[in-house]
């Protein structure tokens, strides 16, 4: 992850000698629907643009008809496909993405067959074709591959352009996190305890997560029989129910609207385990609670810390006068202006990040 990101950084930004004006949320979508590939498809397809097109293009039209189909009668969503043209675009992008992949797939498996792979390689099609065989199944592999870019890419994004724009609000907290990054590195080298031992950084990831959750509702769920709470509330079966995350109530936390890089560095010293980025707890729901929290936020986690590394290192950061936009928001789902920019250009790197 951590080579792929220096690479991508490279091709896509490189040297920045002076400042350059950019659009903040394309740069990070493009850079994080890279590296997810390279752990999701390995080396073949991370930079593979027509590969890259397809998924950055299935991403944004699939969370663009889901907001539209949520607005229809679950009787007329199948009828969908006459008035929303999103959806006869995602069906290309996934025709696309099989002619693609298949052939990968394909070549991967008669060189297993015939001896030339005998190690397993790191990514997910290797995992998910074990997966497949063990369990006597059939996969489509390019239906899986986007069905992981929707859920990893969109949200990953979001969470990485907010909390860069949150940093660019506040340039105490990039300072310190340059510093606590490079005293990290110079003891402790690349690896991977050396992302769990930044502590600021996944403090402050925390806590841009707080202020700016990808929802407004956590923990929705459809009751499968008739629930009734301590109270004496039943809520009858087939009923729909959320609850509000709290991540911005004032009786659970001080200073509620401002960013405070530190906050959960603190509580740390009451209950370690609790306050990690990817820990949740009923005070904090920003990847669910209990056995249905969000599965892929370890992997989330560190692809996050090694990209926002990467960019705080090489680049310096501005907003133009333009400065920042609220977030967006569309039924309860929150996202960045797309028309967020920013300004940045290279700076030197007090250690080197890629490896030898």
């Amino acid at each position: 992850m951590n080579t792929e990101v220096e690479a991508a950084l490279l091709e896509m930004l490189g040297d920045i000698a002076d400042w350059k004006i950019m659009d903040l949320k394309p740069l990070i979508h493009r850079l994080v629907a890279r590296i997810s590939s390279r752990v999701f498809l390995g080396p073949e397809l991370s930079n593979n643009e027509e590969w890259l097109n397809i998924a950055l293009s299935y991403v944004t039209q699939a969370s663009m008809v889901t907001r539209k189909l949520r607005g229809l009668h679950p009787l007329l969503r199948p009828l969908a496909r006459w008035w929303f043209p999103e959806l006869g675009v995602c069906r290309e992008q996934v025709d696309k993405a099989r002619k693609i992949i298949t052939p990968l797939v394909q070549d991967r498996l008669q060189r297993k067959a015939n001896g030339q792979i005998t190690e397993k390689t790191a990514d997910m099609l290797s995992w998910l074709d074990d997966k497949a065989k063990a369990k006597g199944v059939k996969i489509d592999f390019a239906e899986f591959q986007l069905l992981l870019v929707v859920a990893a890419v969109h949200t990953t994004t979001e969470t990485i352009a907010m909390f860069m724009a949150d940093l660019i609000e506040n340039k105490e907290a990039i300072l310190q996190l340059r510093e606590e990054i490079v005293s990290t590195f110079s003891t402790s080298g690349w690896k991977k305890t050396s992302l769990a031992s930044m502590t600021l950084l996944d403090s402050a990831m925390k806590e841009s997560q707080r202020l700016n959750p990808i929802t407004d509702l956590s923990m929705q769920r459809i009751a499968l029989t008739d629930v009734t709470l301590s109270d004496g509330t039943i809520i009858p079966k087939g009923y729909r129910l959320a609850v509000e995350h709290r991540l911005r109530d004032p009786t659970l936390w001080s200073n509620v609207d401002k960013f405070q890089p530190d906050r959960f560095l603190e509580l740390r010293d009451t209950d370690r385990s609790k306050w990690n980025f990817v820990t949740g707890s009923p005070e904090h729901l920003g990847f669910g609670y209990g056995k249905h929290s969000c599965p892929g936020r370890f992997f989330a986690s560190n692809e996050i810390k090694v990209i926002v590394i990467h960019m705080l290192l090489k680049y310096d950061w501005e907003f133009t006068d333009q400065g920042r936009l609220p977030n967006g928001l569309s039924g309860t789902d929150r996202y960045m202006d797309p028309r967020q920019k920013v300004m940045l250009k290279s700076r030197k790197e007090e250690i080197k990040l890629g490896l030898p």
